[in-house]
């Protein structure tokens, strides 16, 4: 279909590589830049000079090449066209990684059975990044890939959308804090997930429920452990001043955590009220949220008051049982307990100011997680409908999501990665709360391509197509969807590195030398092959690093919670299983095990795909490109077992090299 559409066009025969455009991505002409590609400019040329050579009924051929805009705003299943985007598709999407809004803990304390997060196939999910020679090809990855996640998510929720309707600007935030008629907050309960309560962080650690079990052979399910909270919860609840009236009042919720706070850690918690640092900034940033006046402080100043008062009616029936989630899926009570982990192993007691700083900032991330349209249409999807009760479906996302293993996780990581290990505890919670709420925090961005009319000629239409970009991105600046200006590369570089979305990270060679992609990325796609093993080395070496993802999941599959025994609240699980992994190591072996290489029980690995097609000129290279990296790596004495045994067999096949020289004999009665 491509090459009737190069003919269409009247291209000059000295165009190069037209095939390998049309193999390298599907709809070329629309996701192909005019700067940089002689062959897009030529054709914008022609067609706005109205050559002969795109019009009339040469244009025939070019309509199933080109992206239909009017069907992609239907939100119309879109053909891919394109063997390579397919298996890309199969590696992510058909695994449903479209169903999480992060990657699931390698170490997870508990199942949450009857969720996507609890399905056995989600523990196999990781990010992938894709490398290609060609510029349009993160275009096309990046905008088919995040328009196919959308429109799963899309026909899930069963709402008959369009794509324009997932766009921010037209689709009304649920998290608002919003004021009545009378200049009174509407919803307290906005408030729940975003409040770092110490009493409920101290209440019931997940962890330590999950090491119980473990040592007693027991697994662990989130049913179980929600009512192992609700028990906690009952106790720590004013039951002798439950309210006056006869009407249930549900701002009890918010005033029950505070109210707790206030009597069990009195002067932390009104010190930290009269800081207010990461609200008050949150209250400038967001002064005109539907309010004109501020509605999230006076929110919060209400919250405060009716704690101090009590002044409420009857307590909800149901308050124990959301209390509960607030203990376990809270992501700021979820926050603050990591944080608080991190900061007993450096001798720091109590939550002061600054480590209930950092708990809300996360907190707040959350809010703005949430609130994409594609998370709240998802959530809402699987974990409950009812509007008004979003901020609750949204503390099932987190319980399902076992978010406790992930922040420990993602928190042990950053720790390192970021190089503050050995600085003060508060600094080094600091910086590592920045960087998780930038990673959390990045906006969908839009993607805009050609549109082409295919009629009795071939002409541009007067407005390109806009994707919204969050699913997959390109290592590259594009215009954030809500107009604040671009997104720079290296927000796209944290965002990938952290556990949650873009799940798929699409770039040139620029994204191939001295860039870490490892944290929660394990499979890597060569989209086009490198001309040399170097180069093919290099895009490897972007997942296969310290502590990366294949890592922490071998050394996890392989221990278990059971190895961390009767290690100390205080204690970073993660800390305590390499260090568990690195006293199993061989005599001779270095550092490199367990931090680099740990085969544990060899379920998890570099997952490498090269979709060269059948016969062709990628798929004669390959055997060579392997057998000269087995070569290259055989030098560093770190040969993978594949491509040695390739260079070996290929060496074999010209006459220069005896297999047999270099094999070990292992049969009995050998000598050793």
């Amino acid at each position: 279909m491509f090459g009737r559409a190069v003919l269409a066009t009247g291209a000059p025969p000295w165009q190069p590589d037209i095939v390998e455009y049309w193999k390298s991505a599907p709809y070329v002409l629309n996701f192909m830049e005019r700067e940089g590609y002689v062959f897009k400019r030529d054709l914008v040329e022609r067609i706005e000079s109205g050559a002969a050579g795109v019009s009339e009924d040469r244009v025939a051929g070019l309509r199933g090449a080109m992206l239909k805009s009017s069907a992609l705003a239907k939100f119309d299943p879109c053909d891919l066209q394109n063997s390579r985007l397919r298996a890309l598709v199969s590696a992510v999407l058909d695994r449903d990684a479209w169903k999480l809004l992060w990657i699931p803990p390698s170490l997870p304390y508990y199942t949450a059975f009857g969720t996507p997060y609890g399905d056995p196939a989600s523990s196999a999910i990781t990010k992938v990044l894709v490398f290609s020679n060609w510029r349009f090809v993160p275009r096309a990855i990046a905008g088919l890939l995040s328009y196919e996640t959308e429109r799963r998510i899309a026909e899930l929720a069963d709402e008959h959308l369009r794509y324009e309707d997932l766009s921010s600007r037209s689709r009304r935030p649920l998290l608002t804090f919003s004021l009545d008629e009378q200049g009174e907050p509407r919803d307290l309960n906005h408030l729940v997930p975003l409040y770092p309560s110490p009493s409920l962080c101290g209440l019931l650690d997940p962890l330590e429920a999950a090491k119980h079990a473990a040592a007693e052979g027991r697994t662990l399910d989130h049913k179980t452990l929600l009512q192992m909270a609700s028990e906690r919860v009952a106790e720590l609840l004013p039951m002798s001043q439950s309210g006056r009236g006869e009407r249930e009042d549900q701002r009890w919720y918010g005033v029950a955590m505070l109210d707790a706070d206030l009597r069990k850690h009195t002067h932390e918690t009104r010190d930290w009220f009269d800081q207010r640092l990461p609200w008050s900034s949150f209250v400038e940033a967001n002064s005109d949220d539907n309010s004109g006046e501020g509605g999230f402080k006076i929110h919060a100043d209400k919250l405060i008051g009716l704690a101090s008062s009590r002044d409420c009616g009857k307590m909800p029936e149901d308050i124990v049982r959301v209390l509960a989630k607030v203990t376990l899926g809270s992501p700021a009570v979820v926050a603050l307990r990591s944080f608080r982990r991190l900061a007993l192993s450096q001798g720091v007691a109590g939550y002061p100011a600054w480590l209930l700083d950092a708990a809300a900032r996360v907190g707040l991330a959350f809010r703005t997680l949430f609130s994409q349209p594609d998370a709240t249409i998802l959530t809402r999807a699987l974990y409950g409908g009812r509007e008004e009760r979003y901020w609750e479906a949204m503390l099932d996302h987190c319980i399902a999501g076992n978010l406790q293993a992930v922040m420990d996780e993602h928190v042990h990581v950053l720790r390192e990665s970021l190089g503050v290990a050995t600085k003060p505890p508060e600094e080094t919670i600091k910086r590592i709360a920045d960087e998780i709420v930038l990673g959390m925090t990045l906006r969908a961005t839009v993607l805009r391509v050609d549109d082409f009319e295919v009629g009795n000629a071939l002409k541009l239409a007067e407005k390109q197509i806009s994707f919204r970009c969050r699913g997959a991105l390109r290592f590259d600046s594009d215009p954030g969807e809500d107009g604040g200006g671009n997104t720079r590369a290296d927000q796209v570089r944290v965002a990938f590195n952290s556990p949650f979305r873009p799940f798929v990270l699409a770039s040139t060679a620029v994204g191939q030398e001295g860039l870490d992609f490892h944290l929660w990325c394990h499979a890597i796609f060569h989209w086009n092959l490198p001309s040399n093993p170097v180069d093919f080395e290099q895009r490897e070496g972007r997942v296969h690093r310290y502590k990366g993802h294949v890592v922490r999941r071998s050394v996890a599959s392989a221990l278990g919670l059971a190895a961390l025994g009767d290690t100390e609240v205080s204690s970073d699980p993660w800390e305590s299983l390499f260090s568990i992994a690195r006293t199993l190591r061989e005599d001779g072996q270095n550092d490199l095990v367990p931090y680099w290489v740990f085969n544990g029980n060899g379920i998890f690995k570099i997952r490498r795909y090269i979709p060269a097609l059948p016969l062709s000129r990628e798929r004669a290279a390959l055997g060579k490109l392997r057998a000269a990296l087995g070569a290259y790596r055989i030098v560093f004495g770190q040969p993978r077992q594949e491509d040695l045994l390739a260079f070996l067999q290929s060496a074999n096949t010209i006459g220069d090299l005896d297999t047999q020289l270099y094999a070990i004999d292992l049969s009995p009665g050998a000598p050793s």
